[in-house]
């Protein structure tokens, strides 16, 4: 996301962003995936969007990621905000081998996706303007193409 916004010279909020910084405010020992699950439990399925929503201006185009929940983007509709929705999408074995790099076991990784389903993550696949594969892990060939097609629209 921030090669992307570099790229159109424009702003970005990232919802994981929020919750880590409440997961460390509250000083959880819960992974960050049951932190959040908990959150919206507690609070809410809008409540991490919410905090973001006050990071964006009217008047300046904004790029907002990480939303999981259908919930959220209704959140920022109902704010008056005018959304399109990106999907990035990678092969199972690729994102399994990308996390384990990343030091994230694999079965933490296959919680994580039980739990984002749970939410409704494939129906944010469904809410997208755009869908992209990034199979190859290019990030810079990947922000071109989201870039390209901004520039586009």
């Amino acid at each position: 996301a921030s090669i992307v916004a570099r790229n159109l010279n424009i702003k970005f909020s990232e919802l994981g962003h929020a919750v880590r910084e409440r997961h460390q405010a509250l000083r959880s020992e819960m992974s960050l995936v049951d932190f959040a699950d908990r959150q919206f439990s507690d609070f809410g399925p809008t409540t991490f969007v919410a905090d973001v929503a006050r990071e964006i201006s009217d008047s300046v185009r904004h790029i907002v990621v990480g939303a999981r929940r259908p919930e959220e983007v209704a959140f920022l509709h109902a704010q008056g905000f005018n959304l399109e929705i990106v999907w990035i999408e990678a092969a199972t074995n690729e994102r399994v081998l990308r996390r384990c790099a990343s030091l994230e076991d694999v079965e933490y990784f296959q919680h994580r996706d039980r739990v984002e389903s749970r939410w409704g993550i494939q129906t944010m696949r469904e809410l997208a303007d755009l869908h992209v594969r990034n199979d190859a892990g290019d990030l810079q060939e990947l922000a071109q193409e989201i870039s390209t097609w901004w520039n586009c629209r």
